[in-house]
């Protein structure tokens, strides 16, 4: 069912792991933070430490009453880029042809399967990671009127290997997805074998994995970030082709992965420093605590 006076109810995790409820569109519950600290944060708001205080603001006063994310006032318009984000990378590579149309999560909708690369940003740009969803008619009518594909409507259900399974059905060949479960990236892989297409996996969330998550992550996915996760940078690094940044870095661990992020330096409207180095290339200034 698809109701508008239903229970809207968002669950997700922003700022050092932090687990927030959203109850129709407002802040309900806010957990204690896994990580204190973070410099990107610091560099981008002079936080010191993360609070449930200042979570809570964020999400209600920006997220939620200023752009109007998990409320049927969402829209998708293109907020200022992160350097090397995850849906800055599929973005340009939908507009260079390296992918076909991506699968990502969206609130108000769930797994969504995206060709328009405006959309593909507007919708996971910014974005915290996006655990539970529910569905939003407005948001979903948005969605499918730019052309997405909304995995479940009548639930808003998150499965992106559903979701790139739902795209091979459409016909797409070339497919990037993001994922937080190493799972999901061991069953892609699987998935692209079978059905002889090529998927781009791209991992984010990974503060807190376990190591046995990030051996598996190593072995199938393209590109990952590091989070606040010392696994993915010395165990994942070690395995990279390229690193991009040192505070919160990014690792590409195959050639597709590489040109992926290559390809979005392209676009990048800055001078970059690219040099050979021995990975992983660690910083002084990371999130505190980092965890396993």
């Amino acid at each position: 069912m698809r109701e508008n006076d239903a229970e809207v109810v968002h669950v997700i995790e922003i700022a050092g792991k932090t687990r927030v409820v959203i109850k129709n569109g407002k802040v309900e519950e806010v957990g204690e933070p896994l990580v204190k600290s973070c410099p990107l944060w610091k560099d981008f708001f002079g936080l010191d430490e993360f609070t449930r205080e200042f979570i809570a603001e964020r999400v209600q006063k920006v997220m939620i009453e200023k752009r109007g994310l998990f409320t049927e006032r969402r829209t998708f318009e293109l907020l200022p880029e992160v350097d090397f984000g995850v849906s800055e990378m599929m973005m340009d590579a939908r507009r260079d042809g390296l992918i076909d149309v991506a699968v990502e999560v969206s609130d108000g909708a769930g797994t969504v399967i995206v060709g328009d690369p405006e959309l593909i940003e507007g919708i996971a740009g910014q974005m915290p990671a996006v655990i539970v969803a529910s569905p939003i008619p407005d948001v979903i009518d948005r969605l499918e009127a730019g052309g997405a594909v909304v995995l479940d409507p009548a639930t808003a259900k998150i499965d992106q290997v559903a979701g790139v399974e739902r795209a091979i059905e459409l016909g797409y060949k070339k497919i990037g997805v993001s994922v937080i479960r190493a799972e999901d990236a061991k069953r892609l892989r699987e998935l692209e074998e079978k059905s002889g297409t090529e998927i781009t996996i791209f991992t984010v969330h990974t503060t807190g994995l376990a190591q046995w998550e990030v051996e598996a992550m190593a072995e199938h996915v393209d590109v990952i970030t590091a989070c606040a996760s010392e696994s993915i940078r010395e165990i994942v690094g070690r395995r990279a082709l390229i690193q991009i940044g040192t505070k919160i870095p990014l690792f590409a661990l195959t050639k597709r992965g590489k040109r992926i992020i290559l390809n979005r330096a392209m676009h990048i409207d800055k001078k970059l420093l690219i040099k050979g180095e021995d990975l992983p290339f660690r910083s002084d200034t990371e999130p505190y605590p980092l965890s396993e």
